[in-house]
């Protein structure tokens, strides 16, 4: 957050746009320095939804200290994804960077909306995702 902060005092963006941007840029940084949680898929759907199963697990086990946030899964059909996000910190807009991060890495578009929000009183975040190319089962 103290990135983010001087980012923001720096550049004199929002601080939604500012979180976006970080999450981007850190899925970025994060896929750089961890290929084998996301070189084993081809599709942005199942990566994201070995999130919660795989890297949270993988990343309490090398930080202690850690406190990742919580996903549940929707899946309605082979273009979409629904993510439910649960996070004392509540940093949707950077979760909104990650998504694009992950898209970008993938290269494979993915358009989202987000239906609640924990900032605005929500219990979760949900973003319903849906996929330019859909995911085809077997496909990794």
């Amino acid at each position: 957050m103290a990135i983010v902060a001087e980012t923001i005092k720096m550049a004199g963006i929002p601080l939604p746009e500012a979180l976006r941007s970080f999450g981007r840029f850190c899925f970025h940084k994060l896929s750089e320095k961890n290929p084998g949680f996301v070189n084993p898929y081809t599709h942005p759907k199942p990566f994201l939804k070995s999130v919660e199963s795989i890297v949270h697990v993988e990343v309490k086990k090398l930080y202690e200290d850690a406190n990742p946030p919580g996903f549940t899964y929707i899946d309605p059909a082979s273009d979409r994804l629904i993510i439910q996000y649960r996070s004392g910190r509540m940093l949707c807009r950077f979760m909104e960077g990650l998504i694009d991060g992950v898209a970008g890495y993938y290269q494979s578009p993915i358009k989202y909306e987000q239906r609640t929000c924990m900032l605005e009183g929500g219990e979760v975040c949900e973003f319903n995702l849906t996929f330019e190319v859909p995911y085809r089962w077997g496909d990794l």
